[in-house]
């Protein structure tokens, strides 16, 4: 005779109910309640909130600001995010897209815990978080320069403040189209916690200072740089191709682009081609033979075919952004810190195309005026740099929002990665302190050019001294002037009672002046202020 019992089933999810069966329809009952909760702990699983990397463990948060967070979660999700005792809802959209904005946050060293939750019910904890500066950062291989290889690291390192904060990532991928995420790894490191000399001696010890300077708050600095790139493959895509300013880096382009087509690009098309036919004759031939046909080797491979819109490589337009600049594009953050140009110094037009990027971050940011801080090049070989270094200051100096540490006294002859970089961190520091924290430094920046009057033979120099003293150590040395042939010549110059002339070496008129304007200068830098702080180079012409 069978039996009847009542069983109460209980939920996960907190629902029950009861149901009158026999024994047996008890066993089958339970088996399909287990599998039903398995399937829901399932889906809770796969449907936890996606973000990127940049959102994860030990992340610093920026002060004082509306703080953008952003991510994926189902379609039409109700998503909230907790955090610092505050809280903001914002709804999916049809792909599941969500972003909102925490308000404005003060300054905390503590550690906290962020919640993201999805439907009511948490998906995401983030831990570690704490509340101060960011600086998003980047460049190429002098940027990237490992924090063990410079003069003076091991006393850095060994002092750094306990509330700095580094995000790293894997600094060889790249992308076609833009990526939410990154490819490869990406991780905030903490100081004293985390082995930080592998990491980016200017960016990581740029933040130290920072940090010290204000108290020994915490700093969050997101490191993306690669060695040998150029402006436009850290320009979006989208930009490149409508942007004015980018007129002259998408004219190099067409005619590189133009070049590759006529030369390498058909010679790479025939050496495809020919392994391609002759690996199709092979495997026609197996076939006829009724054999297994071979494997097509990489020569002949479909992703060996030459592409002509690739002339550069891994610098061709937007491939770095995409990797390693769209995943994080707006992360709230103070300003932009950035060691570049070594690989662009050939192009015409250095000033538009660097104006133009620094124009599409803001723009990626929604923050026209955010403040960019750059790294003119040091003194290095005889290769054209000066034209180059004239464009960065020029560039800098003219951006209400922009900053430029000059580095003409550093730098090596012969090495383009200066194991000297501790004068270029200091100045960087105290121009960010200066001009976006109200710390007045007594000087940021040596002489700046600001007039000649010419006059027969002689040319009298005026310099914007920001309030400093004009220095000339040891003679005068550096000038060059354009004489009445249209030649320019190593000039003479005098420095006494503070005031600078400078004269044509056969007496003709004078057309114009320049001052350290080769590759390498380092042993002719004279000019300086009363700070120690030198003076950019300079090229004038008579009007």
């Amino acid at each position: 005779m069978e039996y009847v019992r009542a069983e109460r089933i209980t939920f996960s999810a907190g629902e029950r109910f009861t149901r009158e069966c026999s024994a047996s329809d008890c066993k089958i009952m339970k088996k399909i309640t287990l599998l039903i909760v398995a399937l829901l702990f399932a889906q809770a699983v796969f449907a936890e909130i996606k973000m990127p990397k940049i959102f994860s463990d030990n992340m610093v948060l920026q002060r004082g600001e509306q703080v953008r967070v952003w991510g994926k979660a189902s379609p039409d999700a109700d998503v909230r995010v907790d955090f610092a005792g505050k809280n903001v809802s914002a709804k999916a959209d049809k792909d599941g897209k969500w972003s909102l904005f925490l308000p404005p946050l003060e300054t905390s060293a503590q550690p906290r815990e962020m919640l993201v939750f999805e439907n009511g019910a948490v998906s995401k904890k983030i831990g570690g978080i704490l509340v101060g500066e960011v600086w998003i950062t980047g460049g190429q291989s002098n940027m990237q320069f490992g924090a063990n290889s410079m003069i003076g690291s091991k006393e850095e390192l060994e002092n750094l403040p306990k509330n700095l904060r580094y995000f790293a990532q894997d600094s060889g991928k790249i992308s076609e189209t833009p990526l939410s995420d990154f490819a490869g790894w990406a991780q905030w490191l903490v100081a004293g916690k985390d082995k930080l000399g592998n990491s980016n001696a200017i960016a990581l010890f740029f933040g130290s200072r920072i940090s010290k300077a204000l108290g020994d708050i915490p700093v969050g600095i997101v490191e993306s740089s690669r060695g040998g790139t150029r402006m436009v493959g850290w320009t979006p895509i989208e930009f490149f191709n409508s942007d004015p300013l980018m007129e002259p880096a998408r004219k190099m382009f067409d005619r590189d682009s133009k070049k590759w087509k006529d030369s390498e690009f058909e010679k790479m098309s025939a050496k495809w081609r020919a392994a391609r036919d002759k690996y199709e004759a092979e495997v026609a031939k197996a076939k006829a033979a009724g054999k297994r046909a071979p494997i097509c080797p990489w020569a002949a491979n479909m992703q060996a075919k030459p592409d002509i819109s690739k002339p550069y490589g891994v610098n061709n337009p937007a491939r770095l952004w995409n990797a390693k600049i769209a995943p994080m594009a707006g992360f709230t953050a103070r300003g932009f810190l950035w060691y570049q140009g070594e690989s662009d110094y050939m192009w015409s037009g250095f000033k538009s195309i660097f104006e133009g990027m620094k124009k599409a971050w803001r723009k990626a940011w929604e923050k026209p005026d955010m403040y960019f801080l750059c790294v003119q090049l040091p003194s290095y070989k005889d290769n054209g740099w000066e034209y180059m270094r004239w464009d960065q200051m020029r560039a800098s100096l003219e951006d209400p929002n922009g900053g430029i540490a000059v580095s003409i006294d550093t730098g090596d002859k012969d090495d383009v990665h200066p194991r000297d970089k501790k004068p270029i961190i200091d100045r960087l520091a105290n121009i960010a302190l200066n001009d976006v924290y109200g710390q007045k430094k007594p000087a940021v920046y040596g002489p700046i050019f600001k007039s000649a009057k010419y006059s027969a033979d002689t040319a009298e120099l005026t310099f914007d001294l920001r309030g400093r003293k004009l220095e000339c150590r040891g003679e005068p040395r550096g000038f060059i002037a354009k004489c009445a042939d249209g030649q320019w010549r190593g000039a003479k110059a005098e420095f006494s009672d503070g005031k600078l002339t400078v004269k044509t070496p056969d007496g003709s008129a004078i057309k114009g002046v320049r001052y350290l304007w080769k590759g390498w200068v380092k042993p002719d830098v004279c000019l300086y202020n009363d700070a120690g702080i030198p003076a950019f180079g300079f090229t004038d012409e008579k009007r």
